[in-house]
């Protein structure tokens, strides 16, 4: 059984040191997006279940991704797939996703994860147009997966309105994972590093995809949001006074 595992390369969200620039977010640390690593969890208890299960990981990077990379075989993935965006070319979801059904399909992964959103554009459209392009089964929000029936379906676990659904499907299938106490990323040991420098790396280049790059949207603007907050403290000497007072202000800023 194979299972791939897709990972994006995002600017660490607590760094405050970032910058737009040519309408991306730069900055010096990338990391594995949070869900995403919640992800590789799931596939890794499975593989810790089963050792002849192969996990892969698979990204499209315009970044430096190289340390995430390695810390994901270190993590205990078996192989990655590394699709290098080295023209900085924009990628709408329907190309992403036409890039990633082609990798997929070589590769012929029985179990697709990956994480419900990314830590950047957060759009959660990647998951669902990526199953419907492969005509995969598929689930959301999900935080545990088992193999039942010799490895032919799946029992997916997830949470809605505190509840907790065990859904079961049948492979192929492709499911979105969110956070979850039994899914934290697990600490790569020093051997597992060390080994992590002897897996396969497999790089592919954007420019061996261009006939599927077809971008419904276009990216115009990125900028940063002034989050910068004001408090006004409304003085008076009567509940009255002060409700007056805040409704003058509300007025003045075009708020009522």
């Amino acid at each position: 059984m194979k299972i791939g595992v897709l990972i994006k390369g995002v600017i660490d969200p607590d760094d405050p040191l970032f910058i737009i620039e040519n309408n991306q977010r730069k900055g010096d640390k990338v990391v594995i997006s949070t869900y995403d690593e919640n992800a590789l969890e799931v596939a890794l208890k499975l593989k810790d279940k089963d050792n002849s299960i192969e996990v892969n990981v698979i990204t499209i990077t315009d970044k430096d991704f190289s340390q995430g990379i390695k810390k994901a075989l270190a993590m205990g993935a078996d192989k990655a797939i590394v699709i290098n965006n080295s023209e900085n070319l924009f990628l709408d979801t329907f190309s992403i996703a036409n890039i990633l059904s082609k990798i997929i399909k070589e590769e012929g992964f029985d179990i697709v994860l990956t994480g419900f959103e990314s830590a950047d554009w957060s759009s959660r459209t990647i998951a669902p147009y990526l199953a419907a392009k492969l005509n995969y089964n598929y689930l959301t929000f999900c935080h545990y997966l088992e193999l039942i029936e010799n490895n032919n379906k799946v029992l997916a676990y997830k949470i809605f309105n505190d509840d907790e659904y065990i859904i079961q499907t049948k492979l192929p299938s492709l499911f979105s994972i969110t956070t979850h106490p039994n899914n934290v990323p697990r600490y790569p040991k020093v051997k597992d590093i060390m080994l992590a420098s002897k897996k396969t790396i497999k790089n592919l280049n954007i420019s061996e995809f261009k006939d599927l790059i077809k971008n419904y949207i276009d990216l115009h603007k990125t900028e940063l949001v002034n989050n910068e907050i004001e408090c006004m403290i409304i003085e008076g000497d009567t509940p009255e006074v002060k409700a007056q007072k805040l409704v003058s202000k509300l007025k003045e800023l075009k708020i009522i």
